[in-house]
């Protein structure tokens, strides 16, 4: 599998997405997150880290920090204690055509949602990797 998750709580401690051979539910990251006790998603290939702050709402790749919240038009209108909602949704699909030989395309969308009278903001780190590793970021804003 190329990308893999794990939950870390406000406790640090963690809900991996493997113990042994056993997959975990997301469930139990969304009870963690209703609970009000998740703190960050991570998502990790052989070559690149990935992560969200739900306290921050801060990106991280390779463990670097990516503020882009002043960047975002709505910086000035998100609370003190806002409540992010962890975004993360994977997907593989293999393309092909011309003369570009089969391969697979893996994509990770990662971020937050916050409502904000009324209007729900979101947040995406959108990861594309190609079958031979090479992972193209982009960011996106919806409302």
């Amino acid at each position: 599998m190329p990308y893999q998750w794990t939950a870390q709580l406000k406790d640090q401690t963690y809900i991996p997405q493997f113990e042994g051979k056993t997959e975990a539910n997301f469930k139990k990251v969304l009870d963690a997150e209703n609970a009000g006790n998740l703190s960050m998603l991570h998502v990790s290939s052989d070559r690149n880290n990935y992560a969200v702050d739900l306290i921050n709402g801060m990106f991280y790749i390779d463990n670097v920090a990516i503020d882009l919240i002043a960047e975002w038009r709505i910086s000035k209108f998100i609370p003190e204690n806002p409540n992010f909602r962890v975004i993360f949704y994977r997907r593989n699909r293999r393309i092909s055509g011309g003369e570009i030989e089969e391969q697979f395309l893996y994509a990770v969308l990662l971020g937050w949602q916050i409502t904000i009278d009324g209007v729900n903001h979101q947040r995406i780190m959108f990861i594309k990797t190609r079958e031979n590793g090479n992972a193209m970021v982009e960011f996106r804003e919806k409302r």
